[in-house]
This record gives C-alpha cells, sequence and structure tokens, in this order.
C-alpha cells in the first residue's frame, strides 16, 4: 500500500508533512492549503473522495477516512483545499471554505446539474482524471487519475454545455517545490545541568540534516524559560535552575528550510541535578588552646634607643592564632600586633627612669 501525505502550506510559506498512517485530525488554518499526496511521487492518490462533514473537511481514500480538516469552513472561509498538491492553487483548482454555499453538509462537495456524467453538466467545479468524475447519489465525488492516468486536470466549466470534442486544458507546469523537510539529528535528551548552575547558560544544540536550516521553538509548558538562535541553534536557559524548585524542564524545537518546509517538532527533556543543599554538622569544637613557644625574656634594648620599636614577636603551635596583650600597666606601654605577634614598645626606654619592662 502506497504511503500518503497530508500537506498543510501556511500563508507564510511554512510547510507541514503529516503521514496519514492513521486518522489525522488536523485544525484549519486561516489562509493555509492542504493536499494529499502519495509520499514518494508526489502524486495525486487514486479513489480521491472529499466532502464537507459539518463546519470540517474530510478527506477519504478507497471510502475509508484518512483526514479530516477541522474548521475548515469556520476559519474565516480562507481556508484551501489543492486537488492537484499545488500550494498555490489556481480559481480552477481550489475548494475553498468561502464556497459553502454550494455544499450541503454531510453531503459530497459538487452536485451533478443533470445527473449526467460528463463534465460540461457539472456545476459549480469539476474535476476530471483517466477515472473521470463519479455520480454516486445525486453527487459528484472526486476521483483521481489511474495509474497510468498522470496529473489530475480541472477546469471551470461554463452556463452552457461545452463540446464533446473539446479536451480539457494542459497540466500545470510549474517547477516541482522542494517539498522535503529537514530531520532533527540531535537527541531527545540534553545534557543534565546542576541546579544553581546560573541563568543563560548554552543547554542543547539543535542539530539536522539540512545544513541550511534555521531552528525555532516550540510552543510547550517551559518554552518561556528557553531562547535559541536560529542559526547555531543553541538553546539557553533563562533563568537559574533550581532543582527543588523545578526538577525538569521540557521544550520543543524545530528545524526549517530555505523552501519553508518544517521538520516534525522533536520534543527535548532537560534534567537538573540535585547538589546538597544541607551543609550538614558543624565541626567538632577545637577545644585545646595554643602553646606560647617564643621565650620569656625579649632581648634587652639600649635606653634612648627610640618610641615605637618592635621589642619582641609572640610564636605558638597553632599557625590559626592571634595574639593579645593582658588588661593592665603593659597596655600603657605596649601595643602587639594580633596576626604577627610583633609587640611594639610606645616609649622612648630611658634606664634612669625604669630599668626594665614586663608584658
Amino acid at each position: 500500500m502506497k504511503r500518503l501525505i497530508l500537506i498543510e502550506v501556511l500563508s507564510y510559506g511554512q510547510v507541514f508533512r503529516y503521514p496519514l498512517d492513521s486518522l489525522q485530525n488536523v485544525p484549519a488554518q486561516p489562509g493555509a492549503t492542504y493536499a494529499v499526496v502519495e509520499s514518494k511521487s508526489d502524486e495525486i492518490p487514486d479513489d480521491l473522495l472529499i466532502r464537507r462533514k459539518g463546519d470540517a473537511l474530510e478527506i477519504m481514500i478507497d471510502g475509508k477516512p484518512v483526514a479530516e480538516i477541522g474548521d475548515f469552513y469556520g476559519v474565516d472561509s480562507t481556508a484551501t483545499y489543492s486537488i492537484d498538491g499545488s500550494s498555490a492553487p489556481t480559481q480552477a483548482m481550489l475548494i475553498s471554505g468561502a464556497d459553502s454555499a454550494v455544499i450541503n453538509d454531510g453531503a459530497v462537495l459538487w452536485q451533478a446539474e443533470g445527473g449526467g456524467s460528463g463534465w460540461g453538466s457539472l456545476s459549480p467545479w469539476v474535476w476530471w482524471g483517466a477515472g473521470g468524475a463519479l455520480a454516486v447519489g445525486g453527487a459528484v465525488a472526486l476521483v483521481g487519475g489511474s495509474s497510468d492516468s498522470g496529473a489530475t486536470e480541472s477546469t471551470t466549466p461554463t452556463t452552457s454545455s461545452s463540446p464533446a470534442d473539446e479536451a480539457p486544458p494542459s497540466g500545470d507546469s510549474t517547477p516541482a517545490l522542494d517539498q522535503v523537510a529537514p530531520t532533527i539529528l540531535s537527541p531527545a535528551v540534553a545534557q543534565a545541568i546542576d541546579e544553581n548552575s546560573g541563568a543563560g547558560q548554552v543547554v542543547y544544540t539543535v542539530t539536522s540534516d539540512d545544513g541550511a536550516a534555521t531552528y525555532s521553538l516550540g510552543s510547550s509548558y517551559d518554552s518561556a524559560a528557553f531562547s535559541i538562535d536560529l542559526n547555531s541553534g543553541e538553546v539557553r536557559l533563562s533563568v537559574n535552575p533550581d532543582y527543588e524548585s523545578q526538577p525538569s524542564f521540557h521544550f520543543t524545537v524545530l528545524a526549517t528550510d530555505p523552501a519553508g518546509n518544517s521538520s516534525a517538532p522533536q520534543a527535548v527533556s532537560l534534567a537538573i541535578n540535585d547538589l546538597d543543599d544541607d551543609p550538614g554538622p558543624p565541626p567538632a569544637e577545637d577545644e585545646t588552646p595554643p602553646t606560647i613557644t617564643s621565650g620569656a625574656t625579649a632581648p634587652a634594648i639600649d635606653e634612648n634607643s627610640g618610641a615605637g620599636q618592635v621589642v619582641y614577636t609572640v610564636t605558638s603551635d597553632d599557625a590559626s592564632a592571634s595574639y593579645s596583650l593582658r588588661p593592665g600597666q603593659s597596655r600603657q606601654n605596649f601595643s602587639i600586633d594580633p596576626e604577627s605577634g610583633e609587640v611594639t614598645l610606645a616609649a622612648n626606654p630611658d634606664y634612669e627612669e625604669q630599668e626594665s619592662y614586663s608584658f
């Protein structure tokens, strides 16, 4: 069985391709164009039937629904279905939500004027291929060309019947557009980062199989917490991660080629590492006092040798110790550097006035 895809071309040129392996429900977008083609050949599939279903457009192949474009007749009447797969269908090649006046709810799109199967008797639009137009219960269903027919062609009939020998118009000769979307190659899981590692860091880089692709973020619950460089694909986390507040983040990335084809959205998860915020018990209190290792007698100095000179340096067996002078008379005559332990004599020594000092 040939694989089919639903092509959605948005008004600004972005292209999405949905595989029809199962029933696809796609909401219509204003100004968008839709088409169903075979994935490998981009040919119109055989036995294609399109009909209105409420405000939706139902697409059937071999009598089975394969896709439904929701609200096709409700999005400002601007959504369009292209029979031949063209992203810019001509007036005679489109089915538009604006044509609701000629379409009955729950019925096939086109009604036969006289029940005939000739294309000249159908109104307001007619389509044919090798399979021709098929009358079903008084209605006309679209039938794609058979395997040897080539592309389906179309015309807009006038009010008068067309001559029996009139040939249908030739097909569109516009060169084929690039409809191959990029594939994202980067993984679905970003490398975990530590909590409190800072805001603005690059947490992921998108890569794809298209060197000219640009990158964007899709809609996701955490998308506001990220930004992306459209050229390099680098994704940055805009907040400082905190495991207790949010142990993981999730975002979605897309790749778009110059022709506007977008990859399937890829969901990416980012885990946050929990660091130990508990400092633990305080270190055991040191109850051993330091021992002074410097001598009990300072070197003698000469009288009148000057005030402010260092006369002693305290040392101990504890490198982290600080030093001080006991309260009393010694504080009037001396000062001490608490870190170096240097003791300075404040006055100019005079033997006749004081033969010695104690501190």
